[in-house]
């Protein structure tokens, strides 16, 4: 299916300056890892900055928790899975059924079960109420493969136990066998959160503005109209349906290019601006202080960061004013005074290197004199 004719082109009739965009996605959606790769990479949207990062150990073992218990509630006794789910008809968020517990030791993960909004002896899992799931997160090293987690659980309500050493009595055992492998499906699985910020990020890509304070909705120029298409295809068809139905949707109303409608386009879109300016202006600000406090240089990837901020906000300044005449006086003063800032920004930068490589050097000439020391050492021993 070509969505071409149902993003709605300039004609004779109909001049239009871009779209009033904004996207709704199926909340029970969730993909692979390398699935959502695959899909998204023939439309032009792989690139490493638009893919969602994966999801923290915290996140993916208590859907997994969430997964595992609808699965014994329905498999056990039978009862609906909306009871672990949110309200839909107040749309309220329920309480967590899934608490962390907070843990001193940061490389363990702590999670247990609580008895807030849901019955949990009405869904037959009342000898779960004592659950107490630990997750030791893997040690990082750069020289060696990412090593797996190692994940326990325990049916006792309290007292100190020690996941490395821990071992689960049989009725344990079985239970975290069934909750395995909800781990490791959710621990290479994107759900709609992601996916949300995904989207977000791709019409963002497009030079768009947002035009409500609250986020949600965005102004996307013509020129992008390719892209919307390819965005369009994303949403409606390569990303997966649920209950055999597809329901996710984009929705792309089409703004006319005249007076009026690019009046209000513009005033949102200085709105937005000035705000972005605010938060860049924050971070500069600080990254300076923070330097300068500190007595010392700055890392290379956060200075090119910001300067790119800086650039790619001047670039849409210049896009908005040219299109739909936003103003810019005031927001290109303020730049200008960003990139000043930003000259400060790669000076503290070049401090740094000058001192890293002071401190190899001064770290070579050590090394070098106790190279020498030992090997005249031997010497004095072999004579």
């Amino acid at each position: 299916m070509s969505y071409t004719s149902e993003v709605k082109e300039t004609s004779k009739t109909l001049k239009l300056s871009g779209y009033s965009v904004f996207a709704v996605l199926d909340k029970r959606l969730e993909i692979g890892f390398d699935e959502l790769r695959q899909r998204v990479t023939p439309l032009g949207f792989g690139a490493e900055e638009l893919l969602p990062p994966e999801p923290e150990p915290r996140t993916y073992i208590r859907r997994a928790i969430t997964a595992w218990l609808r699965e014994i509630a329905t498999s056990d006794i039978g009862l609906p899975v909306e009871l672990l789910d949110d309200d839909e008809e107040t749309g309220r968020k329920k309480k967590p059924l899934v608490r962390e517990i907070k843990n001193r030791d940061k490389n363990v993960l702590v999670l247990a079960l609580v008895r807030e909004n849901i019955d949990l002896d009405a869904l037959g899992l009342s000898y779960l109420t004592n659950l107490r799931v630990f997750y030791i997160k893997p040690k990082k090293d750069k020289e060696q493969p990412e090593q797996p987690g190692k994940l326990t659980l325990t049916l006792t309500p309290s007292g100190a136990t020690d996941p490395a050493t821990y071992i689960t009595d049989p009725r344990e055992q079985a239970l975290l066998i069934s909750l395995q492998k909800h781990v490791d499906h959710y621990a290479q699985t994107y759900k709609v959160e992601e996916l949300r910020r995904m989207v977000k990020k791709i019409i963002e890509s497009m030079s768009a503005i947002n035009m409500r304070p609250d986020g949600g909705v965005y102004f996307v120029p013509y020129h992008n109209r390719d892209k919307l298409i390819r965005l369009k295809e994303l949403v409606e068809q390569a990303l997966p349906s649920t209950a055999g139905k597809n329901t996710s949707i984009l929705m792309h109303l089409p703004v006319a290019d005249e007076t009026s409608s690019n009046e209000q386009v513009a005033g949102a879109a200085h709105q937005t601006f000035v705000a972005r300016a605010d938060a860049l202006q924050e971070r500069m600000q600080r990254v300076l202080l923070d330097a300068e406090n500190k007595k010392r240089g700055i890392r290379k990837d956060l200075m090119e960061k910001r300067i790119a901020e800086i650039d790619e906000l001047k670039q849409e300044l210049d896009l908005y004013h040219k299109i739909l005449g936003v103003q810019q006086e005031e927001i290109a003063s303020r730049l200008t005074q960003m990139q000043e800032q930003a000259q400060e920004l790669i000076g503290l930068y070049a401090i740094g290197v000058k001192r890293e490589r002071e401190k190899a050097r001064a770290a070579a000439a050590v090394a070098a004199t106790q190279e020498t020391q030992e090997s005249e050492s031997e010497d004095e021993e072999d004579y």
